[in-house]
C-alpha cells in the first residue's frame, strides 16, 4: 500500500463513521466515476475490496458506539 491508499482508507473510515453503510454505494460510485472519467483499463477491484473492508469496520464501530450510548 502506498500513501494514497492509506489516505483513502482513513478518509473512507471517517466517512463510514459519519454516515455508516451509505458510504459503500458512494465508494462504488466514485470508483465507477474514476474508471469512466480517466479511461482506466479496468475498475480497480483491489481498491473496492480494501475500502469495502474499511467501510465495514467503520460502520461496525458506529453501530457499537450507538449501542454503548444507549
Amino acid at each position: 500500500m502506498n500513501k494514497r491508499d492509506y489516505i483513502g482508507c482513513v478518509t473512507w473510515y471517517v466517512v463510514s463513521l459519519l454516515i455508516g453503510v451509505l458510504a459503500l454505494p458512494l465508494m462504488l460510485l466514485r470508483e465507477w466515476y474514476q474508471w469512466k472519467r480517466y479511461h482506466l483499463p479496468h475498475i480497480e477491484g483491489e481498491d473496492i475490496v480494501r475500502y469495502g473492508i474499511v467501510i465495514t469496520l467503520g460502520t461496525l464501530t458506529r453501530v457499537v458506539w450507538e449501542i454503548i450510548k444507549l
